[in-house]
């Protein structure tokens, strides 16, 4: 019996990548299996075991490329009465000719987390990158992006001043050399 983590979990999943003409095609869908701990299924804990959906694709051509993810966590606990069910998405874009590239980013996701709370965790993030080749092996890059958090119980508190959600929100910048070999 394993009482603190999932265990005899098995995953499963189907990839298709092809190029024609240039005009690259790729595709993925896969599910994951997981049985929760022991301890919470003693505890009488519903929807411990986890299971795990997703979805993603790209589409490449003449250095632009395009891409997105979907992911679905049907059931699973973290702790008791603590849900890890939630869905999330992201999309990307990017071009890449020659020695520059740039590339931006969005993600959103959320999660059911306290199962005795009403609402959700709520986390979107953005970036804009770019990078360029000051040799082989080389690289120039840098990075500006955001993230806002939302644990669930925020908008309760911020309209009654009763609950114990937070916000966490934020941006950053990084600028550095990528080295290879």
């Amino acid at each position: 019996a394993d009482n603190a983590v999932p265990h005899d979990g098995w995953e499963g999943g189907l990839q298709y990548l092809a190029d024609f003409s240039g005009l690259g095609i790729g595709a993925m869908f896969g599910f994951k299996h997981a049985d929760g701990a022991d301890m919470l299924k003693i505890l009488g804990q519903p929807e411990s075991d986890i299971e795990v959906w997703k979805a993603s694709g790209r589409i490449t051509y003449q250095g632009f490329a395009l891409g997105g993810g979907w992911l679905r966590q049907s059931s699973g606990l973290a702790a008791a009465n603590t849900s890890i069910k939630g869905s999330s998405w992201i999309v990307s874009a990017a071009y890449t000719t020659d020695a520059w590239g740039i590339g931006t980013g969005y993600f959103d996701g959320h999660s059911e987390d306290l199962v005795n709370v009403a609402g959700k965790d709520e986390h979107d993030k953005w970036i804009v990158e770019g990078k360029y080749v000051l040799g082989p092996g080389v690289d120039l890059v840098g990075a500006l992006f955001g993230f806002d958090l939302d644990a669930e119980g925020t908008a309760l508190q911020a309209a009654t001043g009763v609950g114990n959600g937070t916000d966490n929100d934020g941006w950053g910048a990084i600028a550095g050399v990528k080295m290879s070999f």
